[in-house]
């Protein structure tokens, strides 16, 4: 379950869900291959629509650090007389790597 592993990875598992709600979906991950009921299936959409929306806040939150990071560095680079980096502030990585703090 990639959900799982990326809000573990994030801090977001403990922090968004209750305890009842991620023992059904570790549960239902380990146990079940078809899910039948629509009832339990309203259940787990609700769940994971709470997780993902948390997950999703998170990245918006650095991307737009990161958008106004990169919109300043590339002010300051157009300044300096590198007329190509005029397209940094429409780089959606870029800006995002300059909000997670990554400079590759």
């Amino acid at each position: 379950m990639r959900v799982k592993v990326r809000s573990l990875r994030q801090g977001q598992w403990f922090r968004v869900l209750k305890a009842q709600e991620r023992g059904l979906l570790d549960a239902v991950a380990s146990w079940v291959n078809t899910i039948r009921s629509r009832r339990l299936e309203e259940i787990l959409t609700h769940i994971l629509t709470k997780l993902t929306g948390a997950l999703a806040s998170s990245l918006m939150v650095l991307r737009e650090r990161g958008r106004y990071m990169a919109y300043r560095a590339s002010q300051l680079a157009v300044g300096w007389g590198n007329n190509s980096a005029w397209i940094w502030r429409f780089d959606n990585s870029f800006g995002l790597s300059l909000g997670v703090g990554v400079l590759v």
